[in-house]
Protein backbone atom coordinates (compact mmCIF):
# COMPACT_ATOMS: atom_id res chain seq x y z
CA UNK A 1 0.00 0.00 0.00
CA UNK A 2 1.31 3.18 -1.02
CA UNK A 3 1.61 6.20 1.52
CA UNK A 4 -0.94 9.24 1.48
CA UNK A 5 0.57 12.76 0.44
CA UNK A 6 1.17 14.65 3.23
CA UNK A 7 -0.68 17.86 3.31
CA UNK A 8 0.94 21.15 2.12
CA UNK A 9 0.51 24.83 3.42
CA UNK A 10 2.31 25.90 0.51
CA UNK A 11 4.29 25.56 -2.96
CA UNK A 12 7.53 26.36 -0.77
CA UNK A 13 7.19 23.36 1.84
CA UNK A 14 5.68 20.88 -0.97
CA UNK A 15 8.54 21.67 -2.76
CA UNK A 16 11.00 21.23 0.01
CA UNK A 17 9.24 18.07 0.93
CA UNK A 18 10.11 16.41 -2.68
CA UNK A 19 13.34 16.68 -2.63
CA UNK A 20 14.09 14.69 0.37
CA UNK A 21 11.59 12.19 -0.80
CA UNK A 22 10.74 9.70 -3.65
CA UNK A 23 7.13 9.89 -5.66
CA UNK A 24 7.74 6.23 -5.90
CA UNK A 25 6.78 6.02 -2.10
CA UNK A 26 3.20 7.64 -3.04
CA UNK A 27 2.47 7.05 -6.41
CA UNK A 28 2.55 3.51 -8.91
CA UNK A 29 4.51 4.94 -11.85
CA UNK A 30 3.08 1.58 -13.50
CA UNK A 31 -0.06 1.90 -13.66
CA UNK A 32 -0.02 5.52 -15.29
CA UNK A 33 -1.20 6.31 -18.70
CA UNK A 34 0.50 8.01 -21.49
CA UNK A 35 -1.11 11.34 -22.39
CA UNK A 36 -0.74 13.66 -25.91
CA UNK A 37 -2.07 16.66 -26.45
CA UNK A 38 -2.16 17.12 -29.88
CA UNK A 39 -3.77 20.30 -29.74
CA UNK A 40 -0.72 21.77 -28.02
CA UNK A 41 1.69 24.62 -29.63
CA UNK A 42 5.01 24.89 -29.83
CA UNK A 43 7.13 26.92 -27.28
CA UNK A 44 9.05 28.68 -30.62
CA UNK A 45 8.15 30.25 -33.67
CA UNK A 46 10.38 29.37 -36.58
CA UNK A 47 9.40 31.78 -38.58
CA UNK A 48 10.80 34.42 -36.37
CA UNK A 49 14.47 32.87 -35.54
CA UNK A 50 13.75 30.64 -33.43
CA UNK A 51 11.80 32.90 -30.63
CA UNK A 52 9.94 32.00 -27.68
CA UNK A 53 6.53 32.46 -28.15
CA UNK A 54 6.11 34.63 -24.60
CA UNK A 55 9.34 37.02 -26.68
CA UNK A 56 7.15 37.54 -29.15
CA UNK A 57 3.85 37.87 -28.22
CA UNK A 58 6.12 40.40 -25.73
CA UNK A 59 7.28 42.25 -28.63
CA UNK A 60 3.56 42.24 -30.13
CA UNK A 61 2.11 44.02 -27.22
CA UNK A 62 4.34 47.14 -27.21
CA UNK A 63 3.55 49.87 -29.67
CA UNK A 64 6.75 50.94 -31.92
CA UNK A 65 8.82 54.13 -30.77
CA UNK A 66 8.95 56.87 -33.38
CA UNK A 67 12.30 58.05 -34.63
CA UNK A 68 12.76 62.18 -34.62
CA UNK A 69 14.89 62.07 -37.99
Amino acid sequence: MKKKFPPFCNETEESEFWVHHDSTEYLDWSKSIKMTFPKLRHSRASSCGELPVSMIVNFKGKPREKSDE
